[in-house]
């Protein structure tokens, strides 16, 4: 956290902080209850002390927003979650591949089966973008009665 977060927690203007949150309100689109229920307070405190009409002292619900506005410009400042691979080759979708590899080089049919999610699609899937020609179907047994 960089040290104009950590001051703003410690010494909180209450109006610039008040100001910061409307501006993360309207940047953001978010609802005051969003906004109340992320920074732990109540959603009418947080309506009072934006309409200047919190008869208590806002102090509590001030460093509670300032907090809050300290996690969001953390959270900013992380590097964003990588995409995930469209393909991971794990030891099961290699033994896959090299049945369906098999199976086309003898003009054969490969059986893959398995329990659910354990990458038969999508090593089906896999190698039918590598090499051209390959059907892939796909087989389900009827729901008994």
């Amino acid at each position: 956290m960089n040290d104009n977060v950590i001051a703003m927690q410690v010494d909180a203007d209450p109006a610039e902080v008040l100001v910061r949150v409307r501006e993360e309100i309207a940047r953001r689109g978010l609802t005051q209850a969003q906004v109340a229920r992320e920074a732990g307070i109540s959603a009418s405190s947080l309506t009072q002390v934006l309409g200047g009409h919190y008869a208590a002292d806002p102090r509590k619900l001030v460093t509670r927003l300032a907090q809050w506005l300290a996690r969001l410009a953390q959270q900013q400042a992380m590097p964003a979650m990588p995409a995930a691979p469209a393909w991971v080759a794990t030891p099961t979708a290699e033994r896959i591949l090299a049945a369906l590899a098999y199976a086309h080089m003898a003009g054969d049919i490969a059986v893959i089966y398995g329990g659910a999610g354990v990458g038969k699609t999508t090593a089906a899937r896999e190698y039918a973008r590598r090499y051209p020609n390959v059907w892939i179907a796909t087989m389900t047994r009827p729901p008994p009665g």
